[in-house]
């Protein structure tokens, strides 16, 4: 009888160990599929093998970003904003330095009305002017009520010390962390250049899963910050823009 109940414990181990680390394989082989990054085996060029749902960062005809060069001259519509102050709320998501708005924030685009979401930021900019980045860009993406999303890029070069940027700057996490409330307000009117002209083309989300149907519109006029402040932003984020991406058969218009 004891003989029996030590080869019953035996065996009874044997297959609890297997499930254990048969379930810690493949819980490693998920959390592996839909890590992505910049650098090194989950870089850009990467990402469509990481996930199925990412085939469009390999196969996409109409990616972002682009390099903005030769644009159309056209009578777009302009973009009509109505922002109001928002309560901020950062949050590191281990990619971005993220802000997100509250509620009751808009803009209308071509006519359609899309509310801001978020703003977030990339080091160096995303989209180039004649081949030429930019120290940073910051993108404020907005939805309509039908999900469709429309980004509105603002090109920053290293300069002058930008105020508007001070709230945000004392509060970024120097690791990945949760959305933190902070009782203090960021109003992105203050932020926006004067001459809203605006480069405009349809693409893409510029990170996994590189969604396509994208209504973008970079401002021409860059804003500035200061050495000290871009290194607050570079200093956590790093290196976080993917590489331009083909034009192919697409417009790229400029606003009169």
């Amino acid at each position: 009888m004891k003989s029996f109940k030590n080869k019953f414990f035996i065996i009874l181990t044997s297959v609890l160990l297997i499930s254990f680390f048969s379930f810690g394989q493949e819980h490693h082989k998920k959390e592996h599929k839909v890590h992505w990054g910049y650098t090194g085996e989950y870089k850009p060029d990467n990402w469509s093998k990481l996930k199925p749902d990412y085939e469009l960062c390999g196969n996409g005809t109409s990616q972002s970003p682009i390099d903005l060069v030769n644009p159309i001259s056209s009578s777009l519509t302009s973009i009509n904003s109505n922002y109001k102050p928002s309560l901020l709320n950062i949050i590191n998501n281990g990619h971005t330095i993220q802000v997100n708005y509250s509620n009751g924030s808009y803009a209308m685009i071509d006519g359609q009305k899309y509310t801001l979401l978020q703003f977030h930021f990339h080091t160096p900019s995303e989209h180039t002017v004649n081949g030429k980045h930019f120290d940073m860009e910051m993108h404020m993406v907005h939805k309509d009520k039908d999900g469709n999303l429309a980004v509105v890029g603002i090109l920053i070069k290293i300069g002058k010390e930008n105020p508007n940027f001070s709230n945000i700057v004392k509060h970024i996490s120097a690791h990945k962390s949760d959305a933190m409330d902070f009782d203090e307000i960021v109003d992105v009117n203050s932020i926006l250049p004067g001459n809203k002209s605006f480069y405009h083309y349809y693409g893409s989300l510029t990170t996994p899963n590189c969604a396509e149907g994208v209504n973008w519109s970079v401002l021409t006029t860059h804003i500035e910050i200061s050495k000290t402040q871009f290194d607050q932003f570079h200093n956590v984020m790093g290196n976080n823009n993917r590489p331009i991406q083909p034009l192919n058969k697409r417009f790229l218009l400029i606003s009169e």
